[in-house]
């Protein structure tokens, strides 16, 4: 007898996920997408540990996981390392730990601005410190220990004000098959260096937004556990790749 997978997520475009024909399975399944309720489970699978979602909500512990594992990444300073630091490498990104979709992020270009920053947020544990890596390109590739089995180009509009980031306020998704695409000739490492902070994270499956540069040189910047599946999730590619992977890491998990 088939059960439905369990879907563990807040996030609205998910709800595609619940009992959907094709997240069936043999033996109980849970399946994670940012959630940290716990769950009984015996004798099945379980997709994304409240712990991984854990280590990637919180972007300071994800760095430093990052950090541990030599997952390649920005330099990143907390508030009091960079009080103390003399030079710091401008321009700098303040963050903060547990927020998303690019809130409370402040590009900083000069000592002064840095000050400023370091003025406002006296004594606030939950900020830090990143170097702005210039790349001119930004992916976001979703992967397993299978590999990448969906990703995408983010493209700065031209009516764009903000152009020291990327995300859905200013850019555009172009998908894999759009010419444009302009696929890295490190795509490889790219995708190897993703897969390695999956593990160190200990998460089954994630989205990764990647910076690269001209030279195919890149970073990771974070890891995402509950990527959106875009406005219209019934009709989107993104939908339709999780329904098709998501079986095979449960079937690989089984093994």
């Amino acid at each position: 007898m088939l059960t439905f997978a369990r879907i563990r997520s807040r996030h609205p475009t998910h709800r595609v996920l619940r009992r959907n024909p094709a997240l069936r399975f043999k033996v109980p399944v849970v399946i994670r997408l940012g959630s940290t309720t716990a769950v009984s489970l015996k004798g099945g699978v379980q997709l994304n540990t409240v712990e991984s979602i854990r280590n990637c909500s919180d972007k300071m512990k994800m760095k430093n996981i990052f950090r541990a594992n030599k997952v390649t990444s920005a330099r990143y300073w907390t508030l009091d390392e960079m009080q103390k630091e003399k030079k710091p490498p401008f321009p700098l990104v303040k963050k903060i730990r547990f927020r998303s979709r690019g809130h409370g992020m402040v590009f900083i270009e000069n000592q002064k601005a840095l000050d400023e920053q370091l003025r406002k947020n006296a004594g606030n544990s939950n900020v830090y410190f990143e170097e702005c890596f210039n790349g001119s390109k930004e992916y976001r590739l979703h992967v397993s220990d299978l590999g990448c089995f969906y990703t995408c180009r983010k493209v700065r509009r031209a009516d764009a004000k903000e152009r020291w980031f990327f995300n859905s306020s200013n850019c555009n998704w172009l998908l894999e098959t759009n010419p444009q695409f302009d696929k890295p000739k490190t795509w490889k490492n790219i995708v190897s260096e993703c897969q390695k902070g999956l593990k160190a994270l200990g998460l089954d499956f994630a989205a990764f937004d990647v910076r690269v540069k001209k030279d195919g040189s890149f970073i990771l910047l974070e890891a995402n556990s509950a990527p959106s599946f875009g406005d219209d999730p019934r009709k989107a590619v993104v939908t339709r790749k999780y329904l098709e992977h998501i079986p095979l890491i449960v079937k690989n998990k089984i093994r």
